[in-house]
C-alpha cells in the first residue's frame, strides 16, 4: 500500500531521527482504512509506517487511492459484462 520515496538513502536518514507524526497508517493497512483517516482527517497524504520497525516506509496519497479504485472498477465492469454475455448465451 505504500510509494517510496524517490531518495531513499536521505529519506531513511531523516525518518530514523524523526518522531513519528501523529496522523498516519501502517503498511499492512487497508486503503479503506486510510481513505476514512485521510476523509476524517481532511488529509491528501498519510506517512506510511513499518509497524515492526517503527519507521516511515513511505507515503499514500488521495491519488494512489483513487488509481486504484479506478482499476478495481475496470476489473468489476469487465466482470459483470463476462457475465452479462454469458447468461444471453
Amino acid at each position: 500500500m505504500w510509494v517510496p520515496f524517490t531518495s531513499k538513502k536521505s529519506w531513511k536518514r531523516i525518518a530514523q531521527a524523526a518522531p513519528l507524526p501523529k496522523i498516519f497508517v501502517y503498511a499492512d493497512s487497508t486503503c479503506r482504512s486510510a481513505a476514512e483517516l485521510m476523509a476524517t482527517e481532511a488529509l491528501v497524504s498519510l506517512p506510511v509506517v513499518d509497524r515492526d520497525t517503527g519507521q516511515i516506509s513511505g507515503t499514500i496519497t488521495l491519488q494512489d487511492l483513487l488509481k486504484g479504485r479506478s482499476k478495481a472498477v475496470v476489473r468489476e465492469n469487465e466482470r459483470l459484462s463476462l457475465i452479462t454475455h454469458s447468461n444471453i448465451g
